[in-house]
């Protein structure tokens, strides 16, 4: 299978005749996920900006009180 430009296959109104076969677009789609996403710096990135928001979020409830507490 191969990819290419849907307006060019289909419409015939763009200049894009370029096509990529399947195997390579996904190795080089996985290898560009590996690089940019999956090494520690944008991990750390990542992880940060969620501990960030989940305190926000957690001050935000505090105000509003409505945070239960269980007791036994």
């Amino acid at each position: 299978m191969k990819y290419g430009c849907h307006s060019q296959k289909h419409n015939g109104v763009c200049g894009n005749k370029l096509m990529i076969r399947r195997d390579r677009l996904e190795e080089q789609l996985l290898d560009t996920i590996e690089l940019r996403i999956l090494n520690p710096s944008t991990l750390n990135q990542l992880i940060a900006r969620c501990e960030d928001e989940l305190q926000k979020r957690l001050i935000e409830i505090d105000r509003q009180g409505s945070i239960l507490t269980l007791t036994r």
